[in-house]
This record gives C-alpha cells, sequence and structure tokens, in this order.
C-alpha cells in the first residue's frame, strides 16, 4: 500500500464575529479548518493547528510547518489593533527566514499578505454574495482553464492597486512580487500569487504551476456557507452598515453552488509543493 502524503499547517485565526455566529458555526479557525477537511484530497493527511492571532498566539517552530493559512477578519488590516502591527511584522519575518513555508491568505489574510509586501489596502463597495469572478490566463493556468469562478465574498475593503498577471511586467511594480489571477466588477484584486521565480516558467499550469507558488491568496471567503452568510448579513444591517433593501437584495443573492472545492482543492496542491499525492 502507498505512503500517505502528510500536510502540516497553521491556521492563524485573526478575530471573528459575534458570540451568536461563534455559537452557531464556531470561529475563523474552526471554520477555516473544517472547510480544508471537508476537501482533503484522498491519500492525504494532515494537521491543521490553530493559532488566535488575536490574542497574540504564535507557532513557535514556524519551520516546522509546511504553510500558513491567514483567516478572514471583522477587522481591517488598516486597524489601529497592535495584533494585525505584530501579525504583519510576523508576515514579513516568515517570509524573510523561513522562505519554505508557504503562505495562504482568505479575505482579510490576503490583504495582511499584501500589506506585508508594501501594498495599500483600502475602502471599496461592498462585494456580499457569490460574485462572477473573470479569471486571466494565470488564473486559468491555476484553476483549470475556468473563465468564471463564483465563492462567497464578504467585505469592503480590498488591495489596491490591481498588480500585474505577468512576470514579464513586474519591472514596472518594484515592490511587487505578486500576480494578480483574477478580477471581479467591484474588485481588480480577487487573489494573487508569488512564486519561486528560480523555478517558474510561463508555461506552468496545474500541478506543475501549484507545486512552484509559495503564496497563495484569494480576496472571497471559500469556506463560508449560505447559512453563515444570512447571518453575518443579519449583524451587519443590525449595526447599521446596511440598509434593509441591500440586505434583502444580498439575501436572495446567497448560493452554495459555488466554486469553493476548486479554490481548496489549489491551497492542497500549494501547500503540498512538489510532493505528490500516491494516486
Amino acid at each position: 500500500m502507498a505512503e500517505q502524503v502528510h500536510v502540516r499547517a497553521a491556521v492563524l485565526a485573526c478575530a471573528t464575529f459575534t458570540d451568536k455566529f461563534v455559537q452557531q458555526f464556531g470561529d475563523y479557525g474552526v471554520i477555516t479548518s473544517r472547510f480544508l477537511m471537508d476537501h482533503t484530497p484522498p491519500g492525504l493527511t494532515c494537521d491543521l493547528d490553530v493559532f488566535n492571532v488575536n490574542l497574540k498566539e504564535y507557532p513557535v517552530s514556524i519551520q516546522d510547518y509546511d504553510g500558513l493559512i491567514i483567516t478572514g477578519s471583522p477587522y481591517s488590516v488598516y486597524d489601529q489593533e497592535e495584533w494585525i502591527k505584530v501579525l504583519i511584522d510576523f508576515l514579513k519575518g516568515v517570509r524573510q527566514r523561513h522562505p519554505r513555508v508557504k503562505m495562504i491568505g482568505i479575505c482579510f489574510g490576503h490583504q495582511a499578505i499584501a500589506t506585508a509586501f508594501g501594498h495599500s489596502v483600502a475602502l471599496g463597495e461592498w462585494e456580499l454574495y457569490p460574485v462572477p469572478v473573470k479569471v486571466n490566463g494565470l488564473g486559468r493556468r491555476i484553476f483549470g482553464d475556468k473563465s468564471i469562478l463564483t465563492f462567497p465574498q464578504l467585505h469592503r475593503d480590498q488591495v489596491w492597486p490591481a498588480l500585474p498577471e505577468s512576470t514579464a511586467t513586474l519591472e514596472r511594480y518594484p515592490y511587487c512580487p505578486f500576480q494578480v489571477w483574477g478580477s471581479s466588477e467591484l474588485a481588480a484584486n480577487q487573489g494573487m500569487i508569488l512564486v519561486d521565480d528560480t523555478r517558474y516558467r510561463e508555461s506552468d499550469a496545474g500541478r506543475v504551476l501549484h507545486s512552484k507558488i509559495d503564496i497563495f491568496t484569494i480576496q472571497g471567503h471559500p469556506e463560508f456557507t449560505r447559512p453563515m452568510a444570512f447571518e453575518l448579513i443579519a449583524f451587519l444591517e443590525g449595526f447599521g452598515y446596511l440598509d434593509a433593501d441591500l440586505a434583502k437584495t444580498m439575501r436572495s443573492k446567497q448560493t452554495d453552488d459555488n466554486d469553493s472545492g476548486i479554490v481548496a482543492k489549489v491551497i492542497w496542491n500549494v501547500l503540498l509543493g512538489s510532493r505528490m499525492i500516491p494516486r
């Protein structure tokens, strides 16, 4: 019998919403871990260790992990919270001292990684349902020739400016090692990657490309479900962030028919790196 492949990742949970939400669904660490466990590929075993970074909990031995998964958060990365500043500095340090350790950023995590690399995050328009994300050429090589992806969204903040798709244009962005893989009508950067440029080729695709990605981010929330979205919209409406008409519209557009499973597959492949899952 073939030996299984094992992945160990640290889930950096970045606070959570209300007590009611946690009682129903769990906090960000639980939700993110459950999402990935539910989409674990055959032949893969994993340990997902949760650290509440808003309480300044961090893994001690970074080198023991294949990757870090930075979750969503009700906070903005530009909020003047000490734990957010600590997180940004931590991500910078990991990249400098442990470049082998992969990074996965989800929504707030996407924005935190961008901030750690010197990019701005600013307030935009609400995206509160599974909006169509237009996948560019790079994105099609990541996600398997899909031109449109849908997955849950819950954000106003977004990364600025829009980033290049090809490494050939990176000289125009001297502080930007990233490439963007998709955009929506309201958010020009729906996710990005950083590749190992010593091994990367513009023709790489699928598992070959996944194995060379050091950092993968996504603006959306592939870990969210329709009931979670309903609860979060009710929270935002109750506190006056959404008016009743907009909240009603957002509820009507919720669906569990999305491409979150495809996103989970890419996340696992990035964490696996060059290792192959036994068939």
